[in-house]
């Protein structure tokens, strides 16, 4: 097949891409920044979404079969939709590309699971609650993919990632990793918090079934792509703990977590880009996330990597 990545120096985008690479599928990957692998280099072409000719005229010369669009602004520091417009402006451009070009017989577009907020299950594809930009920014881009691509009938899939860790990975999975390492990482007082998160192995395995899952099982739905059962965070920690063999990690009672929260929201306040806690994150943390896998599983099958296998793969990732 030839697949076009959109965002393909990205995390999943460069897991994905070898991932097809080594089931010899011809690749292209559009995006602003060069590879993280030396061997992706040759598949990569430095095109901005925002670049309307330059995005139809790449697809015009790569002709696709499938798109797979990763592509997006993911960080929660923008203020305004305006610092989003790669993930709205961006598809709306790409659409236009893929109508033009005439070649692609489907398009997987991913979303996020920020289109609701941390804790909220969505009842239907279209209930959606966002409380950052960046999930504003998602539904906009949903709710474009909905209009041009069902009006011109041109075949797609919404995916929504939910936390996803792995090799390549940057903030703030990596930041938790290499907490963990170094100690610096403490258990949120004595509570059990259980959330969906995503190993990346399996997340691509599963946005490459869907190049052969079924119009009827796939196209025109929202899926979520992740592993099915949710962690109880405190277990993930103390096994990324054993397996990375740093030191046992320590309970910080909530009053004290709290009162660090509340500094950091003063340092946000006057500034700050990176502070390590603050209150909107505390409170994320304790919240737990329950999603709707329920018609993932049925399209995607088993999974292909366990929590453990995950872990250890990705710290075998850190350590070289």
């Amino acid at each position: 097949m030839r697949i076009l990545v959109t965002g393909g120096s990205g995390f999943i985008g460069t897991n994905l891409i070898q991932e097809l690479i080594e089931r010899k599928h011809e690749v292209v990957n559009l995006d602003i920044k060069a590879p993280r692998l030396e061997a992706h280099v040759p598949l990569w072409r430095e095109v901005s979404l925002l670049d309307e000719n330059g995005t139809a005229q790449l697809l015009k010369e790569a002709r696709p079969d499938y798109v797979f669009h990763a592509a997006a602004r993911t960080d929660l520091r923008g203020r305004t939709r305006d610092e989003y417009a790669v993930n709205m402006t961006g598809t709306s451009n790409l659409v236009s590309a893929i109508k033009a070009a005439g070649c692609v017989r489907r398009t997987i577009f991913l979303s996020s699971m920020l289109v609701c907020r941390n804790g909220y299950r969505p009842t239907d594809d279209l209930d959606v609650c966002p409380n950052t930009t960046y999930g504003e920014s998602k539904v906009e881009m949903e709710r474009i993919v909905r209009a041009r691509m069902g009006s011109a009938r041109m075949e797609f899939v919404i995916v929504r990632p939910t936390s996803v860790w792995g090799p390549w990975f940057s903030e703030p999975y990596l930041q938790f990793f290499l907490a963990i390492r170094r100690g610096l990482y403490v258990h949120p007082g004595h509570v059990q918090v259980k959330k969906h998160f995503a190993y990346v192995g399996n997340v691509v395995r599963q946005l490459i079934t869907l190049i052969t899952a079924s119009s009827e099982s796939c196209a025109g739905s929202v899926l979520y792509v992740g592993d099915y059962s949710e962690y109880i965070v405190r277990e993930w920690a103390d096994l990324v703990q054993r397996e990375l063999g740093a030191h046992r990690i320590r309970t910080v009672p909530l009053p004290v977590l709290k009162v660090i929260a509340l500094a950091g929201d003063v340092l946000q306040s006057l500034g700050w880009r990176r502070v390590p806690l603050t209150s909107f994150r505390l409170s994320n943390m304790l919240t737990n996330n329950s999603l709707p896998f329920e018609k993932s599983a049925r399209v995607f099958g088993a999974l292909d990597y366990s929590v453990v296998d995950g872990v250890r793969k990705t710290v075998a990732w850190l350590d070289k």
